[in-house]
């Protein structure tokens, strides 16, 4: 059995902007959401969490549901990381 480490982003201490990072001992990287803070007052422009490393591959991000709070982000992820979601989950970049 392989040790998985998993680092929350955000969202352990609030309602939404969901980001969760699952690593596993050889470093491979699958994320889990990339949301828009709820809090986030109207017209800001809230960011990815600063402890997300965006210069190091992930294998993908996987995009729970499809609520701005899990998927709000998505269009400051690197093009390179592969997003996934399902059908009705689809978010055009």
């Amino acid at each position: 059995m392989s040790d998985v480490r998993i680092t929350i982003h955000r969202a352990a201490s609030e309602i939404g902007g969901n980001c969760i990072e699952i690593t596993n001992e050889d470093g491979a990287r699958l994320i889990l959401d990339v949301g828009r803070p709820l809090d986030v007052p109207e017209g800001s422009e809230p960011q990815l969490p600063a402890s997300l490393d965006l210069s190091k591959p992930v294998e993908g991000v996987l995009l729970s549901h499809p609520h701005q709070d899990h998927y709000g982000l998505v269009q400051q992820l690197p093009a390179s990381w592969p997003v996934f979601s399902g059908e009705a989950g689809y978010v055009a970049s």
